[in-house]
């Protein structure tokens, strides 16, 4: 009894398990400042806590500058799961380690973060 004619978008429920309000993004405030400034923060950590887990060559961050909260925020429309995804595939990533003839130096934080690059790092194909 499947409805094969079914017409709801199958990416409707992606971030469904996020449970993550992110509208403090649209107000600027000095609340939502904070909010802003911890996301980015967990985010940081996140990244630092899986290259310390995998044993990466990838250089932990120590400052959150402003250009850095940009990138990180660029990404919220992925999903706080496809966040934590992409920056698991980048630590496990032997091009992004540097450990392949394409690219013998680990990458930085501010590279992999690139929209462009971090959608790739979310795939798997980095």
């Amino acid at each position: 009894n499947v409805n094969v004619n079914d017409n709801d978008n199958v990416n409707d429920n992606d971030n469904k398990n996020d449970n993550f309000d992110f509208s403090f993004l649209f107000e600027q405030n000095e609340q939502n400042k904070q909010k802003i400034e911890e996301y980015c923060q967990n985010v940081m950590k996140y990244y630092n806590d899986m290259i310390k887990r995998a044993d990466s060559q990838l250089r932990p961050i120590k400052v959150l500058s402003d250009a850095r909260k940009k990138l990180i925020l660029a990404l919220v429309p992925l999903g706080n799961k496809n966040i934590a995804q992409g920056i698991i595939n980048a630590v496990r990533s032997d091009y992004l380690n540097g450990r392949t003839k394409a690219r013998t130096r680990p990458a930085d934080f501010d590279w992999i973060m690139r929209y462009e690059n971090f959608v790739k790092c979310v795939e798997g194909t980095l």
